[in-house]
């Protein structure tokens, strides 16, 4: 007898009892055991001992995940899902879907079975069986799945319903056009008012994600009206949802806008945190256009916000603490500053806070102090200079700097406090207080006396790149009120070893040099002609540095009297920064109650788009069914062909073979693109007439990451010039906006935007006639570009440029 199949005690002494062995599902696989388990199903079959038929079930799923084929039991699995085994049903249901995908002749019988379960009298099995009738994943069973879903949206069981709903988004994804062209978008917007309010919370979210396309479900004053009225009936999923349509929703009239506040009152008392996020999200919304309705709500959400952050910290729940401090933070960073400012201690730091609260805490300080909270919130922060938490010191060295440059009345103080963190050794705490100096005396420039006096004694303590070029900016602006600065400079430029320091440091190192100079000639002569020879007769230094040097070295030569009235004039202190505008202007994008709000950066910078992982998705499916002959074409394509070849060059007149195509990405190694790459793309995705202005082009193509690095060689036919790159470009609705020639080289920029996205997509195209090569460097916000070029280069082929 086989292993697994014998009795379930082994034998022993007679008259003395053995301990029952489980049975053993993950066994080696031996000759003949499928059709011992196909016995042991057709026995078992008339078993009505549910126990030995689940063992049996068991034993076909065991065979079937070890990877051994068992569809030859296929039809014995179905007669034994007649059964009221809720744990043997979902095995076999398991089995069914696995193969019927497969194979098609047993689709028929699967769906079978699962047709006659949705008839079932138990509610449980019914909703299991639609489950895994909408989980079929072949056209065949698309005709079956629309009946099944109507008839399940209808029954009276409520889990029946709302599996039945989730159906109806699996079987979209698979095939819109089967949701689209029925009425199951009307029955579901008929199930919002379902008794069961978690049917109703289904039905929201299947037609928001259906309907995605359109901007999600559509919202109608009796649909808020109907929710708002039901709101507390819901759990806190349900609510949570509910909210959010209401802040997608626009009233028509003030009085409705102050209903719909009143009637959401309450929710701001919730002891869950999303639930008074959201709700605080559609008061913000609502009343961002009336200041004087602003100011009342900033003060109407102050009290719940503190009392969110306050239970957080006292029941341990941390992460909700941030969540809600991170909120805060938002608020008073958008004007609501005021109605913090007096509960300036609930920001405190604690000893037993993680580091993360803590940090986010003393950034929310920096921004609600004021003339009457001033002295408390400076000594509390002195007390974190000093704490073991080295970026905790930091961080209230940079708030310290920020109060000061909010609150001009104070600015003495701060910098006589910052002034005193320069004798701690550390030097991190040095290198922080030198950038806060800097920031302060890009502001307030007339505040250099108490600064100019220590900075000269942590010339050795500042290790760091930013400091060091915050330090050479303060000496090359006062050059004049510091004696010791050329001798300071002196020692930076002994210092300087090629390849130690950022090539940001000696451009800053160059142009306090200079500064100096035109103010101390005598001093910093000798240090400037050092520094010139040690970067012009580098070979090795960057060229941008080289190219200012010999630009400095120009200017003093010819003029160096109007350069030293240029450099010496006064300068004048500015009111904002341009990164803080930047900042707050890129705050206005960002939505409440989002995860913008925690990464500080508006959801397009880190949620890509649907069609990515449509695209994804593709591409696996794909590959799967390409199987082996796909694994073989990759290795073709990793060898690699000479485009030169003499074999090519004997069969050579098709010019539509004329090499690889090879996409990298900019933090990967090179890797050839698989054949069988989403290549759908049309022209008409790009759209026919768009402008963009040189100044937008460039701003966008720094922030731009770069998608694809496409390398091609030229057609041996000559067709490769100025005008016919362009005029191709042209065709394919990619605008050239900059273009030149040097060298035998040809260099494009180009630009379009995609209709359905609006995204731009910018295009740097390098022909070098030498080589006999084209290169594309391609930028755009998502990363899946293989469709366009794909496109791009049968559209290059066919006008023999390639």
């Amino acid at each position: 007898m086989r292993p697994g199949f014998g009795p379930t005690t082994p034998a022993g002494p007679p008259g003395k009892g053995v301990k029952p062995v489980a049975p053993q599902f993950f066994v080696d696989p031996k000759k003949g055991e499928v059709n011992e388990l196909k016995i042991l199903l057709k026995n078992c079959l008339s078993e009505k001992d549910e126990k030995k038929r689940r063992d049996v079930v068991k034993k076909v799923i065991a065979f079937m995940t070890l990877g051994i084929d068992v569809s030859r039991l296929f039809t014995e699995m179905c007669m034994a899902s007649a059964t009221s085994d809720m744990i043997q049903k979902k095995m076999i249901y398991l089995y069914l879907a696995n193969y019927a995908e497969s194979n098609a002749s047993l689709a028929i019988m699967a769906i079978n079975t699962y047709l006659k379960d949705c008839k079932a009298a138990d509610g449980k099995t019914r909703g299991l069986a639609l489950r895994s009738l909408c989980s079929l994943r072949f056209s065949g069973a698309y005709e079956y799945l629309q009946p099944a879903i109507l008839e399940g949206m209808r029954d009276l069981d409520s889990y029946v319903r709302k599996t039945a709903i989730m159906g109806c988004v699996k079987v979209y994804h698979m095939n819109p056009s089967l949701i689209r062209n029925s009425n199951i978008i009307d029955t579901l917007y008929g199930l919002i008012k379902d008794p069961d309010n978690q049917v109703a919370t289904n039905a929201i979210i299947a037609l928001d994600e259906i309907l995605e396309s359109e901007g999600g479900i559509a919202i109608s004053q009796k649909m808020i009206v109907y929710l708002l009225n039901k709101i507390r009936e819901f759990n806190e999923w349900g609510q949570t949802l509910i909210l959010e349509l209401v802040a997608k929703y626009k009233p028509k009239s003030e009085n409705e806008l102050f209903d719909i506040l009143n009637l959401l009152e309450d929710r701001l008392k919730h002891a869950t945190s999303c639930i008074v996020l959201g709700t605080i999200k559609i008061f913000l919304g609502y009343t961002v256009d009336n200041p004087v309705i602003l100011k009342h709500v900033y003060e109407r959400i102050t009290s719940p916000l503190l009392t969110l952050m306050s239970s957080g910290e006292v029941t341990g729940s941390f992460e909700i603490a941030y969540i809600v401090v991170s909120h805060i933070h938002f608020i008073v960073a958008r004007g609501g500053a005021e109605h913090f400012e007096r509960e300036y201690k609930q920001f405190y730091c604690k000893t037993d806070e993680p580091t993360y609260l803590k940090y986010l805490k003393v950034d929310v300080l920096s921004l609600i102090a004021t003339e009457n909270n001033l002295g408390d919130i400076l000594n509390e922060l002195q007390e974190y200079v000093s704490d073991i938490d080295s970026e905790l010191a930091r961080r209230s060295i940079r708030a310290i700097g920020a109060i000061g440059l909010r609150v001009s009345s104070v600015i003495g103080a701060i910098i006589k406090q910052l002034a005193s963190f320069l004798s701690i050794s550390f030097d991190y705490i040095t290198n922080e207080t030198i950038i806060a100096f800097m920031n302060i005396l890009r502001k307030y420039r007339s505040e250099f006396r108490e600064i100019i006096n220590v900075v000269p004694n942590c010339i050795e303590s500042v290790s760091e790149t930013e400091a060091k070029v915050a330090l050479l900016w303060i000496l090359g602006e006062y050059a004049q009120e510091i004696e010791e600065a050329p001798y300071i400079l002196e020692y930076f430029i002994g210092n300087l070893k090629e390849g130690d320091e950022s090539q940001r440091y000696k451009h800053a190192l160059l142009a306090a040099t200079v500064k100096t100079f035109v103010k101390k000639p005598p001093e910093t002569y000798e240090a400037l002609a050092s520094l010139l020879n040690a970067i012009l007769n580098n070979e090795n230094e960057d060229i941008d540095l080289k190219d200012r040097a010999a630009f400095y070295v120009r200017v003093l030569q010819t003029s160096v009297d109007d350069y030293k009235n240029f450099a010496t004039k006064p300068a004048i202190g500015i009111d904002s920064f341009v990164e803080d505008e930047e900042l707050i202007k890129e705050k206005g994008s960002w939505e409440f109650n989002t995860l913008s709000v925690i990464y500080n950066k508006p959801k397009t910078k880190f949620v890509k788009p649907v069609e990515y992982f449509i695209n994804q998705r593709n591409k696996e499916m794909l590959a799967d069914m390409k199987g082996d002959g796909a694994e073989e074409e990759q290795q073709q394509q990793q060898q690699g062909e000479d485009v030169t070849s003499p074999t090519r060059e004997a069969a050579a007149p098709n010019l539509l073979d004329l090499g690889d195509l090879t996409i990298t990405s900019p933090t990967q190694p090179t890797q050839p693109v698989a054949a069988g790459g989403s290549a759908s793309f049309t022209v008409e995705e790009l759209s026919p007439f768009f402008e963009l202005d040189p100044e937008r082009f460039q701003s966008a193509w720094t922030d731009l990451p770069e998608c694809a690095n496409v390398t091609r060689s030229l057609s041996s036919a000559g067709a490769a010039n100025m005008q016919s790159v362009e005029q191709t470009f042209a065709e394919c609705r990619f605008f050239c906006i900059a273009s030149g020639e040097m060298e035998n080289q040809l260099k494009f920029y180009f630009y379009g935007r995609l209709n359905a996205t609006n995204e731009l997509i910018f295009i740097e195209v390098l022909v070098d006639l030498g080589a006999r090569t084209i290169h594309m460097l391609f930028k755009a916000e998502r990363e899946d570009l293989h469709g366009l070029v794909k496109f791009l280069e049968t559209v290059l082929r066919t006008r023999l440029i390639i």
